[in-house]
């Protein structure tokens, strides 16, 4: 059995339109989901990295 992940991107790779946005939505749930979860058990070091990441240095 596929997984959710495996799931979405095979209804993102599908010619309707509809499955296609339906696979793009329950992707981009998920990983606001992660983002915000990781993000608020470590804030200094992702601001380290974003900041980092955007060219300044710390």
């Amino acid at each position: 059995m596929a997984n959710g992940f495996d799931s979405a991107m095979q209804m993102m790779r599908s010619r309707d339109p509809q499955r296609t946005e339906d696979g793009f939505g329950w992707l981009h749930d998920r990983a606001a989901e992660h983002l915000y979860l990781r993000r608020s058990s470590s804030s200094r070091t992702n601001t380290r990295t974003a900041t980092c990441a955007a060219g300044y240095s710390n």
